[in-house]
């Protein structure tokens, strides 16, 4: 256990002890493709294609240049937004509820300012 970057497991499960979380695509976020051809003498083809939200649109341009010069093979990025959420919603509620709480504790009431 003394080995350099060794991490006590047991100290973060009795934080997240009982407490399930998931990963989940962000709501207002899409899903963006990149790509670039890979194949060539060399691996020198530079087709790139730009960012896209139409990921079937990206695909047909991939096959595209595939028929026009026989490069079959691409690195292709996916990229969205991901937010981590509680999967029980009553913690999720109680956690939103001790929250606001807190920002609520924190505001200082206007008759304790001091104005300058």
């Amino acid at each position: 256990m003394d080995e350099p970057g060794w991490v006590d497991l047991m100290s973060v499960r009795s934080t997240l002890r009982g407490v399930m979380y998931r990963v989940q695509r962000h709501p207002d976020s899409e899903v963006t493709l990149t790509a670039r051809c890979m194949s060539g003498e060399g691996a020198g083809c530079r087709w790139e294609l730009d960012a896209t939200t139409d990921l079937e649109a990206g695909g047909v341009a991939m096959m595209s240049h595939t028929a026009d010069t026989g490069h079959a093979i691409f690195a292709r990025t996916l990229e969205d937004m991901a937010c981590v959420v509680l999967t029980n919603a009553q913690e999720q509620a109680r956690r939103v509820a001790v929250n606001r709480l807190e920002l609520a504790a924190r505001e200082v009431p206007e008759h304790a300012r001091t104005h300058s």
